[in-house]
């Protein structure tokens, strides 16, 4: 819900190198609300955890972005924004198991 209410928060973190900040950040949002409706449906739930799984994969570029630049974000700690991105693949096993058939 952040990435519609409050999406100057992501756009803020996103590369350089992306075009469409605020439109990817729209898109991401949605996905991410459809697929967390969508994983309730037994007959798509499969595809819809891949879709996410590939959603996880894009957004990393953003998370590392953070990350790297982690002094334009000074409310968060450094150490946090490192911390976060090995939990990336956490997120994509847990999406994994949830999803398997």
């Amino acid at each position: 819900m952040l990435h519609l209410l409050k999406p100057e928060i992501f756009t803020r973190i996103m590369p350089g190198y992306l075009p469409w900040h605020d439109e990817l950040v729209l898109i991401s949002g949605l996905a991410e609300l459809a697929g967390g409706l969508g994983i309730w449906i037994k007959s798509i739930r499969l595809w819809v955890g891949i879709s996410l799984i590939v959603l996880c994969l894009c957004v990393f570029p953003a998370n590392v972005n953070m990350a790297i630049n982690h002094t334009h974000y000074s409310d968060i700690p450094a150490w946090l924004l490192y911390f976060r991105l090995p939990l990336q693949g956490v997120i994509i096993y847990i999406i994994y198991k949830a999803v398997k058939p």
